[in-house]
């Protein structure tokens, strides 16, 4: 309901390490204010229970203290029951009678050289997790109408409730929202289903107008850059300006051309390339964004491509404030490092640095850039990538020597790249 949630289930933890305890991320618990908003009723692993507790700077680590050791290739079970009470950050809230659960469920944390416990960011993005299969049904009142990706297994309505099953497989993640004001509309395009779930009616050329931005995003990554897992692709228009997940892909009502391909783009880089977004938030969202500029190119050519990059340059007049205000700033600090100017730094200054690359470095050869993202995409295809392994994969594919260290020198410190050694 609009207040809280109750949530039970099942996690199969396929594990890579040898460990004596887990993490659960719940970002449902995160502390913006207060005290815990999530109760632990059952927590137990292998069938037996456990010691827990929240941890992490913002509370949303549900630490385990197993009693038994968990080593290298085994398969365990936790289960869990908890209720949970609405945060009210943008991404895990209600709105009127518009329900959004973006992260709304525990995953274990991944490890590396130790447990990745970073809080929940406001600004940007912190889900940082391997693909999984979903199973996961939904009971809420029968009025509310749920946009979910996946396959839709089943639908079960009791009384004044109704549960809807989704079957989602090797995914990064699972979200989804539900509303008693959806306009709902679907179609199908070259064997692909698409629906859109609208808050308010769209008249008949804002739908055609849609339908072309997400038929053509997907046509376009999925020919330029590699295959998309899924046949079926989710869009929802209501109170959340842009935002991606795993199938869905949720987008302001005020219809933005540039919002629905930027976020169709995260399905592949985010999605099924996957990063550390927190920690490395260049490789997500500054990859994101310069390379959104592949469809405009598709479209519309260098004229498309300069266009839609032009808007980005941060040293453009109209950002000259924020240009002398973070000017020295690292792009690798966190989002919540970079506080307000994570906007500038990520979606300005992290872009306005590839394209500089791609034209000192490449010689505005677009389509070679454009071909080692190809290859990038495939060669981590499902798995994880870092900024060091983009970097080194970049200097490989484009035979530019010196490129890690440009990139490093300019990651490091916002600078003018237009005045720099090269």
């Amino acid at each position: 309901n609009e207040e809280d949630y109750h949530i039970k289930g099942e996690i199969q933890y396929h594990s890579q390490n040898d460990l004596s305890e887990l993490y659960l991320m719940m970002f449902a618990n995160t502390h913006i204010e207060g005290d815990d908003r999530v109760i632990v009723n059952a927590i137990q692993v292998n069938g037996e229970d456990v010691t827990y507790g929240f941890e992490g700077e913002d509370m949303s680590a549900l630490h385990l203290d197993l009693n038994q050791n968990i080593e290298e290739g085994d398969i365990v079970t936790i289960e869990y029951d908890m209720d949970v009470e609405y945060p009210d950050t943008f991404r895990l809230a209600h709105y009127g009678e518009t329900l959004y659960q973006m992260y709304f469920y525990p995953y274990v944390a991944i490890y590396q050289n130790g447990f990745d416990i970073d809080p929940y960011s406001q600004r940007g993005e912190t889900y940082y997790n391997v693909l999984s299969d979903y199973d996961v049904t939904i009971t809420l009142g029968n009025d509310f109408i749920v946009a979910a990706p996946g396959e839709f297994a089943e639908k079960d309505k009791d009384k004044e409730l109704t549960s809807h099953r989704y079957l989602l497989e090797n995914a990064r993640d699972f979200s989804f929202s539900a509303s008693t004001e959806y306009e709902v509309y679907k179609w199908l395009y070259e064997g692909d289903e698409y629906e859109i779930y609208s808050i308010r009616p769209l008249s008949s050329e804002e739908l055609e107008q849609t339908k072309q931005y997400t038929e053509q995003s997907l046509d376009i990554f999925d020919g330029e850059l590699g295959d998309y897992y899924f046949d079926r692709i989710v869009l929802e228009l209501g109170y959340i300006y842009g935002m991606e997940s795993s199938g869905i892909i949720y987008c302001s009502e005020e219809i933005s051309e540039g919002t629905i391909v930027h976020e169709m783009l995260h399905q592949w880089f985010f999605f099924m390339v996957g990063n550390d977004p927190f920690d490395e938030s260049f490789l997500d969202e500054s990859i994101t964004t310069y390379m959104s500029s592949m469809y405009y190119y598709v479209l519309y050519g260098m004229a498309g491509y300069n266009g839609n990059l032009d808007y980005r340059d941060s040293s453009q007049e109209r950002l000259s404030e924020r240009w002398e205000e973070y000017q020295g700033r690292s792009l690798l600090e966190t989002p919540d490092e970079m506080g307000d100017g994570y906007g500038f730094m990520i979606y300005y200054h992290g872009v306005s640095l590839i394209r500089e690359y791609v034209l000192s470095f490449m010689d505005n050869d677009v389509d070679a850039f454009y071909a080692i993202m190809r290859d990038y995409f495939e060669t981590f295809n499902g798995e994880i990538a870092t900024i060091d392994e983009f970097l080194t994969f970049l200097e490989e594919e484009s035979g530019v020597e010196g490129t890690i260290e440009w990139f490093q020198f300019h990651l490091n410190e916002l600078q003018d790249v237009k005045n720099t050694p090269q």
